[in-house]
């Protein structure tokens, strides 16, 4: 979150994976939002990765195990998952040991690598998503629309990198300690200091909430 040119190495493997196994490829994506890590909503995220990619299948589900149970009750019968290298054992574990004892029952699954990636390493194989965050948030547009996938047209790089650009801004705006802010705190810690009534405990929920992010 956004979508990268590595983002788009993956894609491009689960595309050559179906077509070997003549199976339907998707790629679903997370609903996870916050400002610093995943600046773009589900459906902003989902609006450019369908450009990006071609693949990518809108859903409710929001962990491997409501993908599963939602690809069974459409009646597949196989399944592959396409991942990072360092996650194909725990993956393939956990989806073999559940098999056929509850939400799903496949004839078979698989999980098969997607490659190495070198964090460290320049172009496609070290591009990240927080690479690309860090990018965005500098306005380097140049660097941007080289290292955002490919298949995107600079009208959608730019409205992408102004809507992550947005986003992280707004998180260090609201990110900032003020005297108010110090106020809040000293009064959450007076209410440590006994039982709470449920007023109190409602107070402190709505204190909790504005400060959370900041502490």
């Amino acid at each position: 979150n956004p979508p990268t040119i590595g983002h788009e190495k993956l894609a491009n493997k689960i595309k050559a994976v179906a077509k070997q196994e003549k199976a339907d490829a998707r790629i679903y994506l997370s609903h996870t939002q916050n400002p610093t890590k995943d600046p773009l909503s589900y459906q902003q995220k989902l609006a450019f990765a369908k450009k990006a990619f071609g693949i990518v299948k809108k859903s409710n589900a929001k962990q491997i195990f409501q993908i599963v149970k939602e690809l069974y009750e459409e009646g597949y019968t196989d399944i592959i998952m396409v991942v990072g290298s360092d996650r194909v054992e725990e993956f393939n574990k956990i989806l073999q040991k559940y098999n056929g004892k509850g939400d799903y029952d496949f004839d078979s699954i698989k999980v098969v690598s997607a490659g190495e990636r070198d964090p460290d390493a320049q172009g496609v194989e070290g591009m990240s998503g927080t690479k690309l965050r860090a990018i965005a948030k500098a306005g380097d547009f140049d660097t941007f629309k080289q290292a955002a996938a490919s298949r995107l047209s600079d009208r959608d790089k730019q409205k992408m990198m102004d809507m992550v650009g947005k986003a992280l801004k707004e998180d260090l705006e609201f990110a900032e300690w003020t005297d108010e802010d110090t106020a809040l705190y000293e009064e959450l810690e007076v209410l440590e200091e006994a039982p709470l009534t449920t007023a109190q405990r409602k107070k402190r929920s709505q204190l909790m909430k504005r400060l959370a992010p900041k502490i």
